[in-house]
């Protein structure tokens, strides 16, 4: 990538960008509404949130961690877009893909380069570490041991829950390697774990009256619609991720009151009653 040599403003981000480039609402405001309730929804039931809430000591060191964590990924997001910018400028035509690490390691002192490629590794393992673990968790605890091994040891489905990490671990690379657009892939991805689970997860841990057939017609139904709202383009603009929320919240009410018309008991709860604080 060859870089912009314009030497009368050296380091100007500004007067070697497009002023339509630097406008804060230059995705259109039904995008960016679309984004924020896109991340709100997917923090809420991504396995590397959820695992956190679980594990914090009590109910308000959880509250408090999630304020602060969000202030500090408010203060932080615009870190990634002032140096997409910066790349767009001093070497125009990048790849976006490309484009922090182009930066860092073109126009940063070798240190601050080696310290921006550690965080953006650091992101990454930490995301990635805690889906995979809750991937291999579902599939060890939910499918092999609840239909096929009841009767398996904790050494066993440690062993399966290490291959499946294994497996999906290359998978994930695989896909990383092989995929040039890794935002919409990140996009899609964001679809896939939230349209469907964000009204179980968010309701079952909530409402009372939630039944279990509520959780999984909501689930199954709000990923499809999801994913069928991505195929066919995300018409009238609206993120597919929302749309599967919105088709997965409606089939999770509706399925309730039906259950519970016929006479269904409601799901247990997710955390008992007689769980208290440490």
């Amino acid at each position: 990538m060859e870089r912009n040599d314009d030497r009368r403003y050296p380091f100007s981000v500004v007067t070697k960008l497009p002023p339509e480039q630097l406008g804060f609402t230059k995705v259109g405001w039904k995008t960016i509404i679309g984004l924020v309730i896109m991340y709100f929804m997917t923090f809420s039931t991504g396995q590397e949130s959820v695992q956190r809430y679980f594990a914090a000591k009590n109910e308000r060191t959880a509250v408090l961690g999630s304020i602060i964590c969000g202030i500090i990924m408010a203060l932080f997001a615009f870190v990634p877009a002032v140096l997409g910018l910066v790349a767009l400028a001093e070497f125009p035509g990048i790849e976006a893909n490309n484009a922090v690490a182009t930066v860092a390691l073109n126009l940063m002192p070798p240190v601050m380069a080696g310290f921006v490629m550690a965080a953006v590794v650091s992101a990454t393992l930490s995301s990635g570490a805690g889906d995979l673990l809750g991937a291999a968790t579902v599939f060890t605890k939910d499918i092999v041991e609840h239909h096929f091994g009841k009767s398996l040891t904790d050494a066993q489905l440690t062993k399966y829950s290490r291959l499946c990490v294994l497996f999906l671990g290359i998978i994930a690379i695989i896909i990383s390697l092989v995929s040039k657009a890794i935002i919409p892939m990140l996009v899609f991805a964001f679809t896939m774990r939230s349209a469907g689970p964000f009204a179980a997860f968010l309701l079952g841990l909530t409402w009372k009256n939630a039944t279990a057939g509520a959780g999984i017609w909501s689930i199954v139904l709000g990923s499809i619609a999801g994913v069928y709202w991505e195929f066919v383009g995300n018409p009238y603009g609206i993120m597919s991720i929302i749309f599967g929320s919105i088709v997965s919240l409606i089939v999770f009410v509706a399925v309730v009151f039906i259950e519970r018309s016929m006479g269904k008991p409601p799901a247990p709860p997710a955390i008992p009653d007689d769980v208290k604080e440490v």
